[in-house]
């Protein structure tokens, strides 16, 4: 790991809008390596919420947007390989867009990649939420629904999709990907542990 001794001077107005009164702010000791599929961070630009914690040239502040197609593919770079999806009426927090291509990070999970720019619109919609009793029970009606790698629902759906879909519906906050919820939400069974 690389030590860094970084300081930068911020705005007033920059400060103001991360809620802290500090005009300075220094990164020094070891660089922390943060998962770059819920940190939005890239070369040359990071959401302003990582000044502090990660080094970039450049900062931006998040704009929210909102899904105004009923389903588009979020990849992790442009033309790139599928890594969400981004359905109706969900928010979107924009940090860039170039080419055609908007980048940022879900409101919801917080993933990051790369989307369309025409399938985003400005929010003016409270986003769909869906209500159910039981997980299981919403998980159902995806039964006949076809797999697409990075899928929510909308073009089709994958196993972490399904699940993150399954546990909102009954008011469980989960990450985007498999890994990510077995460390925010699994919990390590024996391996004679009757399964239910």
């Amino acid at each position: 790991m690389a030590r860094r001794h970084c300081f930068f001077n911020l705005p007033s107005s920059i400060a103001a809008l991360m809620n802290d009164t500090r005009r300075s702010f220094g990164l020094t000791g070891p660089s922390k390596m943060l998962d770059r599929r819920s940190h939005a961070m890239r070369g040359d630009l990071a959401d302003i919420a990582l000044s502090g914690k990660s080094f970039a040239p450049h900062y931006a502040i998040p704009v929210e947007r909102m899904g105004i197609v009923p389903h588009s593919l979020i990849h992790f770079t442009p033309h790139g390989e599928n890594a969400s999806e981004l359905l109706a009426g969900e928010r979107f927090c924009l940090l860039d867009t170039s080419g055609g291509w908007a980048w940022g990070f879900t409101s919801h999970d917080h993933y990051v990649g790369y989307i369309k720019a025409d399938a985003l619109g400005l929010p003016t919609l409270p986003a769909p939420v869906d209500v159910a009793e039981d997980a299981v029970i919403f998980a159902q009606t995806f039964l006949d629904m076809p797999y697409v790698w990075g899928g929510r629902g909308g073009a089709g759906i994958d196993c972490s999709g399904l699940v993150q879909r399954a546990l909102a519906a009954v008011g469980i906050a989960a990450p985007r990907d498999s890994d990510m919820q077995m460390k925010a939400l699994g919990e390590t069974l024996p391996e004679d542990a009757a399964l239910q």
